[in-house]
């Protein structure tokens, strides 16, 4: 039952290292294409939002 247990909060691990770099990703790409032409604030605050609600803290 130990085994499962460690093997259960391994993989918990990964995936939220995982999670954190697709994030991460997402909001280098977001960065890199708000750095090539400046939004309006509309469509800052839409992808302010969406960026938020993937990042829970």
């Amino acid at each position: 039952m130990n085994g499962f247990r460690y093997k259960h909060s391994i993989c918990i691990f990964f995936s939220n290292v995982l999670c954190g770099i697709f994030v991460g990703l997402l909001f280098d790409i977001y960065r890199v294409i708000r750095g090539f032409k400046t939004p309006n604030k509309i469509l800052t605050a839409i992808s302010d939002i969406l960026f938020g609600s993937l990042h829970p803290s």
